[in-house]
């Protein structure tokens, strides 16, 4: 089945939904009950056959006595197996990872240099935890990276990482107290080091356009992509900087977005595509498609992203699926 409906462009070629229910479940288990998200999918060291989803997830919709919590965890997957198939997934027993009571959201994870490096929104700073590459169990204490400093800025999160010359750059969205929960738009901080403050940069690189992103952009994902059609965080010679973001519409209801550049500062040129939600009864991602991302697995690409059930009082229920990609993230700009 391809994907759901286009709007503002021919469909994309070689985007197929393969399954009707989600690939990671909620309600199953006690950190999962109400939702989960923002799935990053990264190989292990030792481990040349698996490839590992890490993801956030949320416990329940109460937000006081006992307030909702976010935590993060994993499951694991051979690279040849259907990844939007549910039965290919083995969650880690040891889920959740932190367990230690502050929300926090997974924003991006990379493998560089032996290391995994875990970037986490947390109610007031983007951070980051390490771990050896062959490990992604045990991680580090948290070290913060970027925090609210502009006037009227109240939140900074959302984070994808990726590096050009000779900096890391961190793609962020930005809330501020006058237009409290919005996002107008994509910014962008430096940093020599994974582990180091990043710099702001003024100004926006991105912002909202037309009646289909009214002005709330959230999570995204960018990632270089080759000539070859192979991703990294690393810029290589010919590259195309990729991000696939979650944009609301004029309508309410929330779609994926592509975008390219050939520099993280800009300029960026977005895609006409919008992929929308299926309107199909009974289908994982049927009202809303958010939290989307490109995954490049042993070469070849599945789309992640959560989506939401049609006919569901105050958006309750969101789960994570993935999207067979025939061809590269190129396909779509």
């Amino acid at each position: 089945m391809s994907l759901h409906r286009t709007l503002g462009s021919r469909a994309p070629h070689g985007l197929r939904r393969l399954r009707v229910l989600p690939a990671i479940p909620i309600g199953d288990l006690p950190w999962r009950l109400a939702q989960n998200q923002e799935c990053i999918l990264v190989d292990v060291a030792g481990q040349p056959d698996i490839v590992r989803c890490y993801y956030s997830a949320v416990d329940s919709w109460s937000m006081s006595s006992p307030p909702a919590m976010n935590d993060i965890g994993f499951a694991t997957a051979n690279h040849q197996a259907d990844l939007s198939d549910p039965a290919s997934w083995v969650d880690f027993p040891g889920n959740p990872l932190f367990r230690d009571g502050v929300l926090r959201r997974l924003d991006d994870l990379l493998v560089h240099e032996g290391r995994m490096y875990m970037f986490r929104s947390n109610p007031h700073a983007v951070e980051v935890v390490t771990s050896p590459a062959s490990d992604g169990v045990a991680w580090s204490a948290p070290v913060p990276l970027l925090s609210p400093s502009e006037p009227g800025e109240y939140h900074v999160g959302q984070a994808s990482l990726v590096y050009e010359g000779g900096l890391w750059v961190m793609i962020y969205c930005s809330r501020l107290a006058a237009s409290p929960g919005v996002c107008t738009g994509f910014r962008v901080a430096t940093s020599a080091s994974l582990v180091a403050p990043f710099v702001k940069l003024p100004g926006e690189v991105m912002s909202a356009g037309d009646s289909l992103e009214v002005g709330i952009y959230e999570w995204h994902h960018a990632r270089w992509v080759g000539v070859d059609g192979r991703s990294s965080p690393i810029k290589s010679a010919g590259a195309k900087l990729v991000m696939a973001y979650e944009a609301i519409g004029a309508d309410g209801r929330y779609r994926v977005h592509v975008a390219s550049a050939d520099s993280a500062f800009g300029p960026w040129r977005k895609s006409p595509y919008k992929f929308c939600p299926s309107d199909l009864p009974g289908v994982w991602d049927a009202e809303h498609v958010a939290t989307p991302a490109f995954h490049d697995v042993a070469g070849s690409y599945w789309l992640s992203a959560q989506g939401l059930p049609l006919v569901n009082p105050n958006n309750r229920g969101w789960t994570s699926g993935f999207f067979k990609v025939d061809g590269t993230p190129r396909s779509y700009l």
